[in-house]
């Protein structure tokens, strides 16, 4: 589990929106891990990894930069040009047997070599062991 290392644990059901604090940014990114499902919308951002134990919901004019991890169903749906709902960095979802997940409206999932990079400045991990050959 990442609740461990986590900056930032959230309960399942938690939802965030535009008057919710965002949780990191590009110049300090964050590892969010929520044990349930999340909803994002309005015009909330975030930036770092982000881990949902659950479904996630996103619409609105909602942003996060980095690494998502879902190990659930993902709904992304936007309302029109202006109410874009945008993963830039990765998206990585597990999906259930009934695969609940979709797409709709205005949203996008850019792939971004920059994002990811910069999620990956987060990592606690340090090198345990080396054999060299």
């Amino acid at each position: 589990t990442i609740a461990p290392i986590a900056d930032v644990s959230l309960a399942g059901g938690t939802t965030l929106s535009g008057s919710s604090p965002a949780i990191g940014t590009l110049a300090s990114p964050k590892i969010t891990a929520v044990n349930g499902n999340l909803t994002i919308q309005g015009t909330w951002s975030g930036a770092g990894i982000l881990v949902v134990n659950g479904n996630l919901a996103m619409g609105g004019g909602a942003r996060y930069d980095g690494i998502v991890v879902v190990l659930g169903d993902i709904s992304l749906a936007g309302g029109g040009p202006a109410d874009v709902a945008r993963i830039v960095g990765g998206l990585i979802y597990q999906g259930t047997v009934i695969d609940d997940s979709s797409y709709g409206g205005a949203c996008r999932v850019f792939y971004s070599t920059a994002a990811i990079n910069n999620a990956l400045l987060l990592s606690r991990y340090q090198v345990a062991w080396w054999r060299e050959r």
